[in-house]
C-alpha cells in the first residue's frame, strides 16, 4: 500500500509538470549558464534579437529559430542595457563602467564610444538604462558614478548626429529607468527625490530636461522600470508590490493597479491593448498579461519549468529584461541563465468575461494538521484571490493570486507551520466571494 501511494505521488507530480509545460507555447529557449544575461531587444523589423551580459559582447540571434548569427565586439565590460534606433541603423549598449558603445548595426562597426566620466575624478559604476528617442534624434542614459560609499546617478541626453551632450541632470541616488513618450516631447524618470523620497516619477521636457510634473502616489516600493504605452495614453511602472501601476498621461491620474508582486520587467504590446509584467518569487517565475481597458488579467504563464533541466537551479531564473516584437507575435525574456521566446496567447482560450454569480468552494480535510486542499468549482475562468486570516482578522498568508481556468480547481494549503486554532479563508473570484472556516489541530 505504501508503494502504491509513492507511485501515485510520482504520477501526480509528473502529470502536473506536463500540464504546466503544455501551457506555454515556447518558440525557443537558450540556456546560457554560466553566462549571466541582463538585456534583450528585438530589432525594429522583428527578425532578430540582441542580448548582452557578462560576456561583454553583443550576441545577435535569429528571432524565429534561435540560431546565433553573429557577435558584435568593441565593448569592454558587462553589458547591462541595449537599444535600437527606430530605423534600425544604430545599436547602443551601456556597460558596467557607464561607457556607451554605438554600432552601425548592418556593418557591425563601432561608430561612437561615449565615456562621459573619462578624465573626471570619480569612480565609474554600471549603467542602469539606455533609450533612443522614437524619432531617433536623441540617446538618453542613466549612468552611475561616485565612490565606494556613495554612488550617484546622472540622466543624460545626447544628439545622435553629433553625439554631443545636450543636457543632463546630476547626482540622483535611486534613479533606475527612463522612457521617452511616443512623441518624444517628454521623458519619464523613475525614483527621483520627492516628498516621500521614494517611488516618485519625474516628467521632464525633451531635450532640455527641465521639470514639468511629478507623479507621487505614496507607493511603498521602489520602481524598477517605467514604460509609456505606444499610443501615448498611459505610463506604467514595475514595482515590488503591487506588481504594476498605470497612470493616465493626460493628467497623470491613477488609471489602474496590477495585482501581484515582485515585478522586475514590464512592457505594453505594440497596439497598447495589453500590459505585460514579469514577476519572480521563490521557485516560480510568472509572466502575466492584462487587458488595459478592462483591467483584467487575460493570461498567465509559469515559466519556472524551463529551468528544471538544470538540477542545480533551485529557485528558478529571474526575469531581467523583456521585449515584444512589433507584430505582437512573440515575447522575448532574458534571465540570469537563459533566453526565453514564447508565443503569447493574449487571451486564453477558456477566458469568458461573464461574472461568477455563485462561487462553490470547500476545504478538506477539516480539521487539518499538516495540509489541506481548497476546492473551487468555477463556472468560467476567473482571477482568483485566496487569503488566510486568523481569529483576530489578521492576514496570515496569501494562498492564491492567479488566473484560473473554469472547472474544478484544487489549491494545496500547507498547515504544518500554523498554530492550533480557528482560521478563515477569504476566497474571491471576479465579484463573488466566500468565507470558509478552517480548524487546525496539532
Amino acid at each position: 500500500m505504501q508503494r502504491f501511494y509513492k507511485v501515485l505521488l510520482i504520477l501526480t507530480v509528473f502529470i502536473s509538470a506536463l500540464q504546466v509545460n503544455c501551457s506555454v507555447d515556447t518558440v525557443w529557449t537558450k540556456f546560457t549558464f554560466p553566462t549571466e544575461n541582463y538585456t534583450i531587444k528585438f530589432s525594429p523589423d522583428g527578425k532578430q534579437l540582441v542580448t548582452g551580459g557578462n560576456k561583454g559582447k553583443i550576441e545577435v540571434w535569429d528571432a524565429f529559430s534561435g540560431a546565433l548569427l553573429r557577435s558584435l565586439d568593441g565593448n569592454s565590460g558587462t553589458i547591462y542595457c541595449v537599444d535600437f534606433s527606430s530605423d534600425g541603423k544604430f545599436l547602443a549598449a551601456a556597460n558596467s563602467l557607464s561607457v556607451i558603445t554605438i554600432w552601425d548595426y548592418q556593418s557591425g562597426e563601432v561608430v561612437q564610444v561615449i565615456d562621459h566620466y573619462d578624465g573626471v575624478d570619480t569612480r565609474k559604476f554600471r549603467a542602469y538604462s539606455l533609450k533612443f528617442s522614437n524619432n531617433g534624434k536623441y540617446l538618453s542614459a542613466v549612468l552611475m558614478h561616485g565612490s565606494q560609499t556613495l554612488q550617484l546617478r546622472d540622466v543624460l541626453i545626447w544628439d545622435t548626429e553629433s553625439w554631443e551632450l545636450v543636457s543632463q541632470i546630476s547626482e540622483f541616488k535611486d534613479v533606475f529607468d527612463i522612457d521617452f513618450s511616443p512623441d518624444d516631447s517628454i521623458i519619464a524618470i523613475a525614483n527621483i527625490p520627492g516628498n516621500n523620497n521614494y517611488c516618485t516619477i519625474g516628467i521632464y521636457d525633451v531635450p532640455s530636461l527641465q521639470p514639468i510634473s511629478v507623479i507621487e502616489d505614496n507607493l511603498q516600493c521602489g520602481i524598477s522600470k517605467v514604460s509609456f504605452s505606444p499610443d501615448g495614453k498611459y505610463l506604467s511602472a514595475a514595482l515590488k508590490y503591487p506588481a504594476g501601476v498605470i497612470w493616465n498621461t493626460s493628467d497623470w491620474s491613477l488609471f489602474s493597479e496590477v495585482t501581484g508582486k515582485d515585478a522586475t520587467v514590464i512592457s505594453f504590446s505594440p497596439d497598447s491593448k495589453y500590459f505585460v509584467a514579469g514577476n519572480f518569487g521563490a521557485k516560480k517565475w510568472i509572466v502575466d498579461i492584462w487587458d488595459n481597458e478592462k483591467n483584467i488579467k487575460t493570461n498567465s504563464y509559469r515559466l519556472d519549468w524551463l529551468m528544471k533541466e538544470y538540477q542545480f537551479i533551485d529557485e528558478g531564473d529571474m526575469p531581467r529584461d523583456m521585449d515584444i516584437d512589433k507584430n505582437t507575435d512573440r515575447i522575448a525574456i532574458i534571465g540570469n541563465i537563459g533566453i526565453y521566446v514564447i508565443n503569447p496567447q493574449w487571451i486564453a482560450n477558456s477566458v469568458k468575461y461573464s461574472e461568477i454569480d455563485n462561487l462553490t468552494a470547500e476545504i478538506f480535510p477539516n480539521p487539518s494538521t499538516y495540509s489541506a486542499n481548497v476546492s473551487l468549482n468555477l463556472p468560467n475562468s476567473a482571477f482568483v484571490k485566496i487569503e488566510l486570516y486568523d481569529s483576530n482578522s489578521e492576514i496570515v498568508r496569501n494562498i492564491c493570486d492567479d488566473y484560473l481556468n473554469e472547472g474544478l480547481q484544487t489549491i494545496k494549503l500547507q498547515t504544518e507551520q500554523l498554530a492550533s486554532g480557528v482560521y478563515y479563508l477569504l476566497i474571491k473570484a471576479d465579484d463573488s466571494s466566500k468565507v470558509l472556516k478552517l480548524l487546525i489541530t496539532k
